[in-house]
């Protein structure tokens, strides 16, 4: 068994390179880099891969940067396609037929043109030089990607000609004014289901099954989360059900600070040196945004899954733990290591025959501050083990509970450098006693806890300090720290705990004190893999003197195609128990667009440890829709199990059929995973992915003839081929259908969806959206339908003039107006006149007949301004008060405080109004004749 590790290299190495002649992923000598992109002077919103070969030839993220200079690019199986409209340049790549079509020649593929990296196009920059005149350079210190073009891109010449309207002709606009609005809750909503079906049957003929389903949908205007799973042997195993609502920006009930209220299964709050994170029957309260960074160097990450898959956690390209999913469907991994800053995590679940899902949470881990005069906090009241549909008489899930607990923590901002938190609970102490009541078996203890903690932070150094007291009498403390220096992370903390307090954050009153430290230091990039190391200590000093301290070691870096985290656990126990007992585990992947090879070693270390055991797996994608999955797994006590998968998705689900062999036993099994739901768009829709947890939007692009922003069939016209912006970067996967209406699916329920029509995908340029763009917030289990109407344009225009007092004088032997042939006021002082002259320059607004701001422009030099984006209807023109012209301030008239306004009415039959004229006054007051209130809306 000790060839285990060597035995674990050769295979690895002996696949990678019968693979290396087809395949085009990472290879020995490359780096692979997460940097941040910009593309002619712009940054890009995200961070991307890249690689540098061993030569240095870099190959960058083409994709993300062709659509960022609104170029196209098409990518199918095998073949990508680059083309630059406005140059009249195409680059096409296949690499099947290995050939690179280049404008009207072509060559072979050479072998550092094209790499595809999880899964993504990395084309090399001399490729990218040679087609479109690219210059490429990266920055490895500050992890930046520069790329330039000689010739401009076709968003360069939209910003150009943008930019030359706004000195020649001000059409166009300076704000992009945004609709915001939140869908209603409704009494009664189509939920998304995602259901997973497994069977089994072995040599001799007996036959099993399971089943799970995950339905979200909204019901008596609420969100309700509903997982139930069953067996053969007991049909209904699990079921839970989680309702209440969410909003990222709060106003949950109508109460503006509170984000997040859930009542029925539920898990409480983790409070310091109390613990928690218990579940139960209960309810939750959050006036806390939900993406406030707390808890500076730990996080918990759970979720819903099939019973019977496994669940793997990865930080990057790092997997941190993995766990089988049990039957109460939930992954839970508590105190998650993470670095200062954001933190991408992802849990990959992988089911029995090699379906696969992923699920991406983003942590930001900070110093939790509350900003100066805010309190925010959270909430819970649960029965500790007790689920929603078991009677109390019924046995706990959690051995011991039973009990009526709760938490409340409040944090206040001090000062914009000190925030302070108050927090008390009725918890577990961690201890059992026999129950009063005579049953059998053992109750969890329960007492009061009150703490207060105070959280400075003093540069880059974040601290935390608490203390905590408990109903016996007995109290704890405990300080912590969090120091990012330069791309280090250290991290600490000391817990001391009372001889009378016991809490289940010190197991029940066993542990005296805990100390613990984390340093996470990046490595260099050389020619071996650029990699990281994790080293953490704890020590642990027990009351009855048995201390224990461990140490871990966690090393991740890549070795040519494959990513390796190598981690060494130690362990001492005090009281003469002898030498330290370890744990050394390898964990080995290779990503590819064809292949997913995965590999856990575990060998015990150590007198009396554990056997090694071993398991691997390996996913090849023979297309985007067939799959083939096989795994070897050799067990501590020597027992070696084989298995094989294939799954096909067949859009609508994904069918499954696997075969394994170990112990002289033979299984077969078959699975069927899918979603489905309803939607506006397409009636029932069934989808092979998992869409319960994410969020759906349904858009509609039509003419809006009758102009009441509603479709009305048989009066309004949907537009083909019409496309959108999602967070105002096109949307280039798909284009409306016959009925208008495009999808657009897995969408983050934390983060704000901004939507508008793609202008430049319109059939006809004289056609305008009527709502330059729509703010929404989607919502698991809810459709969002946004009408996006567009209709013919029409057009405001005129000018913007001030009245000013201009000195008199003949031209002949006077200076500055004084008499002069008569010219004289008849005081001695300069004779005046009052003349108008042109506003250049000034902020001019346009709001729609609810008083929306529509559009925003400056006046040419000659006070010209004009609106050629607005629609029949009424609106406002307004001049904001507040700007400075001629040494005056421009103010609004007595009814209107802010501005200064004029009505305009717009219809089929006038849609063009061009004569409009704005005049103030010396003092900055508008002139009384230039408003009228007929037809003001």
């Amino acid at each position: 068994m000790a060839l285990l590790p060597a035995v674990l290299f050769l295979a690895q190495a002996t696949v990678v390179a019968a693979m290396e002649t087809a395949l085009d992923g990472l290879r020995p000598g490359d780096e692979s880099f997460v940097a941040a992109v910009r593309f002619n002077g712009r940054g890009l919103p995200e961070y991307y891969d890249l690689i540098e070969s061993a030569d240095g030839t870099l190959l960058l993220p083409v994709a993300a940067i062709f659509l960022a200079g609104e170029a196209s690019v098409e990518r199918d199986d095998g073949r990508l396609q680059l083309e630059v409209a406005s140059s009249g340049v195409r680059l096409v790549i296949d690499r099947y037929d290995r050939i690179v079509h280049l404008s009207d020649r072509q060559r072979p593929l050479g072998a550092d043109d094209i790499r595809y990296h999880d899964e993504t196009y990395l084309v090399s920059s001399a490729l990218l030089a040679e087609a479109f005149q690219l210059t490429s350079r990266f920055n490895k210190a500050t992890q930046e990607l520069t790329v330039t073009s000689a010739r401009p891109f076709p968003r360069d010449l939209r910003l150009a000609r943008e930019r030359r309207w706004d000195r020649l002709d001000p059409k166009a606009p300076l704000a992009a004014p945004v609709r915001s609005w939140k869908p209603d809750y409704v009494l009664f909503g189509s939920p998304q289901v995602d259901v997973s079906l497994s069977g089994h049957q072995n040599d001799t003929g007996q036959a099993t099954g399971s089943w799970s389903a995950l339905a979200v949908g909204e019901a008596l205007f609420l969100t309700h989360h509903l997982y139930a799973a069953g067996s053969q042997d007991d049909p209904l195993s699990s079921l839970r059900l989680r309702s209440g609502r969410m909003s990222p920006t709060g106003g949950v009930f109508g109460l503006d600070r509170l984000y997040d209220a859930q009542f029925g299964d539920i898990s409480g709050l983790r409070l310091p040196l109390v613990g928690g994170g218990n579940s139960g029957r209960g309810l939750r309260l959050q006036a806390t945004p939900l993406r406030r960074a707390d808890n500076f160097d730990r996080t918990l990450i759970e979720g819903d899954a099939p019973a019977g898959w496994d669940a793997e956690l990865y930080l990057g390209a790092t997997l941190l733990d993995f766990q089988r999913i049990g039957q109460d469907g939930r992954y839970r991994f508590d105190d998650v290591p993470l670095d200062y800053g954001v933190n991408d995590l992802k849990v990959v679940l992988y089911g029995p025959q090699g379906q696969v899902r992923e699920t991406l949470f983003r942590k930001q881990i900070g110093s939790g501050m509350v900003p100066p005069g805010e309190i925010q906090g959270s909430a819970f009241l649960l029965e500790d083990g007790v689920k929603l549909f078991e009677g109390a008489n019924e046995t706990a899930f959690n051995e011991g509970g039973g009990s009526w607990i709760a938490g409340v923590k409040t944090d206040i901002g001090l000062h914009r450098r000190l925030t302070a938190g108050l927090f008390g609970a009725r918890a577990p102490t961690g201890r059992s006693t026999e129950s009063d009541a005579g049953q059998s078996g053992a109750v969890r203890e329960v007492d009061d806890y009150f703490g207060l903690e105070l959280r400075p932070a003093l540069g880059r150094l974040v601290l935390e300090t608490g203390v905590a007291g408990c109903g016996l009498g007995g109290a704890a403390a405990y300080g912590r720290f969090s120091l990012p220096v330069a791309s280090t992370s250290i991290s600490g903390g000391y817990y001391h705990y009372d001889p009378s307090y016991a809490s289940q954050d010190n197991d029940g009153g066993q542990l005296a004190s805990r100390t613990h430290l984390r340093f996470g230091i990046p490595l260099g990039t050389d020619q071996a893999g650029r990699g990281s190391v994790s080293v953490s200590l704890e020590e642990e000093r027990h009351r009855d003197s048995q201390n224990e301290r461990e140490a871990s070691l966690t090393y991740g870096h890549r070795l040519g195609p494959l990513s390796l985290t190598h981690k060494l656990e130690s362990r001492w126990l005090g009281d003469g128990f002898g030498g330290p007992s370890g744990l050394y585990t390898l964990n080995a992947s290779y990503r590819h667009d064809l292949f997913d090879l995965r590999g856990e070693l575990s060998h015990g270390l150590g007198h009396g440890s554990e056997e090694p055991s071993l398991t691997l797996s390996g996913l090849w994608r023979r297309n985007d829709f067939n799959r083939i999955y096989c795994t070897l797994s050799l067990s501590p006590g020597g027992q070696t199990t084989y298995g094989v998968g294939w799954n096909q998705d067949l859009k609508w689900a994904v069918l499954s059929v696997s075969a394994s062999a170990g112990n002289g036993e033979y299984n077969f099994g078959m699975g069927l995973n899918f979603s489905f739901g309803h939607t506006p768009a397409g009636g029932l829709l069934m989808s092979s992915q998992a869409r319960s947890t994410t969020g759906f939007a349904d858009l509609q692009i039509f003419e809006d003839l009758d102009a009441d922003g509603v479709f009305t069939e048989g009066r309004d016209r949907p537009i083909l081929g019409a496309g959108v912006m999602v967070n105002r970067r096109p949307f280039t996967e798909a284009s409306t259908d016959d009925q208008g209406r495009i999808g657009l699916d897995g969408l983050s329920i934390y983060d704000p969806l901004e939507l508008a029509v793609n202008t430049y995908s319109l059939p006809d340029p004289f056609l305008v959206p009527i709502f330059p763009a729509s703010k929404t917030w989607p919502r698991p289990g809810r459709t969002v339908e946004i009408a996006l109407p567009v209709t013919e344009s029409c057009e405001i225009s005129g000018t913007l003039k001030m009245r000013v007092k201009k000195p008199v004088t003949n031209g002949r032997n006077g200076k500055n107006g004084h008499e002069i042939d008569g010219l004289s006021n008849g005081a001695g002082r300069p004779a005046e006149r009052i003349v108008e002259r042109p506003l250049a320059g000034i902020r001019i607004q346009v709001l729609d007949a609810d008083g929306r701001l529509h559009g925003e422009s400056l006046t040419f030099s000659d006070g010209y301004f004009v609106f050629d984006a607005v629609y029949p209807g009424r609106w406002t023109v307004r001049v904001p008060a507040g700007q400075n012209v001629y040494g005056t301030v421009l103010q609004g008239v007595a009814n209107t405080a802010d501005a200064a306004r004029m009505a305009v009415v717009l219809s089929d039959h006038d849609r063009y109004v061009t004569d409009l004229e704005l005049v103030f006054e010396p003092d900055g007051r508008l002139a009384a004749e230039t408003v009228h209130d007929e037809g003001r809306p």
